[in-house]
């Protein structure tokens, strides 16, 4: 095992007191600081005070890139992470790291999916019987006797019956037959024990991919496993035009997705939420504003509902606010910093309520060195102030 690099703890412990002094402005940190790109004009400018631990999880070498992470909380009382990386001249792989005092000290990152057809796009969670489920996109090339050489995408699912250690044999979910699978979300099993896993569906091209354009790409579904698992399909549209999603079953018994808008800029996260199982689902509202995305959600033993969502303007990084009413209203104006230590890019946040109590928000960040960047993953533990 091994514990956080020691400068970065200092800035910690720095960074903790500063934060403990009083609430600050928005606009007063961006300035001290030094960002001169300002958020955007609905940004909400007051943050919660918050006291938190903070470790890198994983660090890239310059010139590398990857985050991304998702972590769960294992039948054992382990933490496990799971991000993706690539560094030049290599592929992109699924790393994994974990954790046995609550994501105070990680072990060293380990690879879990390598090779040519890896492309992250991550699921992961926990069943009630302890089985972990991961899944990842994948692509292969296809070659036809006419033709040149066609890049097949194709979703899969690995699973793991001893805390992650060891893995399955990979399971296809059933092809969209007009666009490829991606996801990152959480996989959640119901009080029946049905299985949900967001996935979305998307047009390959580079028009779908960014710009505005007149008709949706990108499609939300949610996929089903009544095996735990082993197989895939009856899947159910949560929204049209957007990607992205995250899930949480609610103490109500309704179902809430926070999906990311298809649109680039400006890129909101939105809510929706199901009372049938995931079969029919809200119209989207809007909870954060421009470039503020993706988002996961969580609801403590009280009821509150929190959601974390990257922040991909300055200051980059990872905020979260809060709902007492399962997710009707929420309280934009204290909203929580959990990180900005990033020089642009990053977020992606994903939080989980540990067995202390505590709370675990993984993220990941750019940071720059000898005129490369590189990327980290950092976990920071925190309570609700």
């Amino acid at each position: 095992m091994k514990s956080g690099n020691p400068c970065h703890q200092v800035r910690s412990r720095v960074g903790r007191a500063l934060r403990r002094v009083c609430l600050c402005s928005g606009g007063l940190l961006l300035a001290c600081l030094g960002w001169t790109q300002a958020a955007p004009a609905d940004e909400v400018h007051l943050f919660r005070s918050l006291q938190a631990d903070r470790t890198r999880v994983y660090q890239g070498p310059p010139g590398s890139g990857g985050g991304h992470p998702l972590v769960c909380r294992l039948g054992n009382g382990e933490v496990l992470a799971v991000f993706q990386a690539w560094e030049a001249d290599s592929d992109w792989r699924v790393l994994s790291a974990r954790s046995r005092d609550g994501g105070l000290h990680w072990s060293e990152p380990r690879v879990l999916v390598d090779g040519p057809d890896s492309e992250g796009n991550l699921a992961l969670g926990v069943l009630r019987d302890g089985t972990v489920l991961l899944g990842y996109e994948t692509f292969h090339i296809l070659r036809g006797k006419d033709g040149p050489p066609a890049r097949y995408l194709a979703y899969q699912v690995i699973s793991s019956s001893d805390h992650g250690r060891s893995w399955s044999s990979p399971v296809k979910v059933p092809d969209d037959p007009d666009r490829a699978l991606a996801s990152y979300s959480s996989i959640l099993q119901l009080p029946d024990g049905t299985v949900l896993m967001p996935l979305y569906a998307y047009v390959e091209d580079e028009e779908g991919e960014t710009g505005q354009q007149s008709s949706p790409r990108h499609f939300s579904y949610v996929y089903r496993s009544r095996d735990g698992g082993r197989s895939w399909g009856d899947r159910s549209l949560i929204a049209a035009g957007f990607n992205e999603t995250n899930l949480v079953h609610l103490k109500s018994g309704k179902l809430l997705a926070a999906m990311r808008e298809e649109q680039k800029p400006p890129g909101r996260s939105a809510l929706a939420e199901s009372t049938d199982g995931g079969r029919h689902w809200s119209k989207p509202r809007f909870v954060t504003s421009a470039s503020q995305h993706p988002a996961s959600l969580l609801q403590m033993p009280d009821g509150t509902v929190v959601l974390s969502h990257g922040v991909r303007h300055p200051p980059f990084g990872a905020q979260a606010q809060l709902s007492r009413d399962d997710g009707r209203t929420w309280d934009r104006t204290r909203k929580i910093m959990l990180g900005y230590h990033s020089w642009g890019g990053g977020g992606y946040p994903c939080t989980i309520r540990l067995d202390s109590g505590h709370l675990l928000t993984l993220y990941y960040g750019n940071s720059h060195q000898g005129g490369q960047s590189f990327p980290f993953v950092e976990a920071v533990r925190w309570n609700l102030p």
